[in-house]
C-alpha cells in the first residue's frame, strides 16, 4: 500500500515540478511550488524504496549453493 502512496506522491510531485518550471518561463518563478513539488518527490522515492519487497533468491548456481553449504 505504501509504494502506491510513494507513487502518487511522486506524480504530484513531478506535476507541480511542471506548473513551476511554466511559472518560471512566464517570469513570475513560484520558489513555493518548487519546495512542495521537490518534497513530494523525495516523500514519494523514499516510499516507494522504503516498501520494496525483497529479492527472492536466484536459482542460478543453486547446485553449487548446495555443494558449499555441504562444505
Amino acid at each position: 500500500m505504501g509504494k502506491r502512496i510513494g507513487q502518487f506522491f511522486f506524480l504530484v510531485g513531478l506535476l507541480i515540478m511542471f506548473v513551476f518550471s511554466a511559472s518560471f518561463a512566464n517570469g513570475s518563478p513560484y520558489f513555493n511550488l518548487f519546495l512542495i513539488g521537490m518534497a513530494l518527490i523525495s516523500l514519494g522515492i523514499f516510499m516507494m524504496i522504503r516498501n520494496r519487497k525483497p529479492r527472492s533468491e536466484s536459482e542460478r548456481f543453486r547446485r553449487m549453493r548446495k555443494l558449499r553449504k555441504k562444505k
